[in-house]
Order: C-alpha cells, then structure tokens, then sequence
C-alpha cells in the first residue's frame, strides 16, 4: 500500500475515534459549518501523520 493510503486510513481512524468521544456518536453533519470544522481537522490530522509516521525518505542538506 501507498503510504499516502496509509496515513489516510490512519487519519480517518483518529478523526472516529476522536468524533466519538465528543459526542457518543457517529453523526457527522448537524450543520454546514460542522462539516466545514471536520473537514479541516481531517487535513490537518492527515497532514500530521503522513509526515510524523511516513517521512518521505529525501536528504534535506
């Protein structure tokens, strides 16, 4: 698998995990400004563990 798939699947799973604490529940969508929310803490989850635990493997020198 790609790491990119990789540190999404991973990223989806906090994001759940993180969701379900907050409010006892999957719901998602109450309104457009909570999906607004989700969808950035989605990229900034995923931005987080793509580089925390799949580095891409250049020499920065």
């Amino acid at each position: 698998m790609p790491k990119e798939f990789k540190a999404f699947i991973v990223s989806a799973l906090i994001l759940l995990i993180l969701m379900y604490f907050y409010n006892e529940s999957f719901e998602i969508a109450d309104s457009p400004v909570s999906v607004i929310i989700l969808l950035v803490a989605f990229g900034l989850t995923y931005a987080w563990v793509k580089n925390e635990f799949f580095p891409s493997k250049r020499d920065d020198e």
